[in-house]
């Protein structure tokens, strides 16, 4: 996070989020399912680890990889834009 006061809001969350998903493997499955009731859900492997309400922490985390510094190649990929080969 940029910010220095976003990342000081967020920075407790941030640390749930690391712990919870400090297990994870290549090839497990992390699901994040944003409810504006509820708040960000994360489930790892098909078990929800976490639930983190508010939209700022939905909107930093969702931004990894859908926000102007994600790599353009996994943003077109997540949002099931296809791209003429090169």
């Amino acid at each position: 996070l940029p910010d220095p006061l976003q990342r000081a809001r967020l920075a407790s969350a941030v640390e749930r989020l690391v712990g919870a998903l400090g297990g994870a493997r290549r090839g497990d499955i992390l699901s994040f399912d944003y409810d504006p009731e509820s708040g960000l859900t994360v489930s790892h492997n098909g078990e929800q680890t976490g639930r983190y309400p508010g939209l700022e922490f939905n909107r930093a985390v969702l931004g990894l990889w859908l926000g102007p510094a994600a790599r353009p190649d996994e943003r077109a990929a997540l949002l099931g834009e296809v791209r003429a080969p090169a």
